[in-house]
């Protein structure tokens, strides 16, 4: 018999940091986190590209997703509030 393949999960993970403008590979916004790691957002809205600003996020992780800009973890936001 056959195993049935299971339906891949994606982990939500909840993130509190700084929103970052980094100025190398020609510029863009990251968000470091309290727990010392660095995000890429894939797609952040120009109402949170502030940097310093304090934020809460809800977000996927995008393994395997490639970026020009090689800082961080690619994320998928799919929550972002100021705190």
């Amino acid at each position: 018999m056959a195993k049935e393949e299971q339906p891949k999960v994606e982990k939500i993970i909840s993130i509190n940091g700084t929103i970052k403008h980094l100025k190398f590979e020609g510029g863009f916004y990251g968000i470091i986190g309290d727990d010392g790691n660095h995000y890429k957002p894939i797609k952040l809205s120009d109402e949170f590209k502030k940097d310093g600003l304090k934020v809460h996020i809800e977000a996927k992780e995008r393994k395997g997703m490639i970026s020009i800009h090689m800082w961080g973890k690619n994320i998928e936001i799919l929550k972002i509030e100021r705190l």
